[in-house]
């Protein structure tokens, strides 16, 4: 089930980013896709793909997503105030709530002592068991 984390922010699972009726009634016109490999739906939308693994692997993925991390917070914060967007992942209960908790600290200025609860406030499936200090 998808969850709108801040106005025009959302995160979700695979199966969400394919729900066309969920998309069109929130006017998500961009999607980040934080799979290795699952598709996009076929739709007119912006799409960005972060090839993460179901695991967030600390060797490989937490490294990719620590090298990207400007790039990818610049490209939501630049696009979240005149588009809609979904962030989704395998199950959206760690990696997309991640990116969305990454971009809530360093964008948002949310203290990272605060973020798990906000998010848990969201939806309490939500998994952030990550070393956010690992982010810079």
């Amino acid at each position: 089930m998808p969850t709108e984390i801040i106005s025009g922010l959302w995160i979700g699972n695979v199966n969400d980013s394919f729900d066309i009726n969920f998309l069109k009634d929130n006017n998500i016109s961009i999607m980040i896709n934080c799979t290795l490999n699952y598709g996009f739906p076929d739709l007119a939308l912006k799409k960005l793909r972060i090839p993460l693994s179901n695991n967030l692997t600390p060797g490989e993925d937490l490294v990719l997503l620590n090298k990207n991390k400007e790039k990818i917070l610049d490209y939501i914060e630049e696009n979240s105030e005149l588009s809609n967007i979904l962030v989704y992942c395998y199950d959206g209960l760690l990696i997309s709530p991640l990116i969305t908790a990454l971009f809530l600290i360093y964008k948002g200025n949310v203290s990272k002592d605060n973020i798990r609860s906000i998010l848990k406030s969201k939806n309490q499936n939500i998994s952030l068991d990550v070393d956010l200090s690992q982010f810079g």
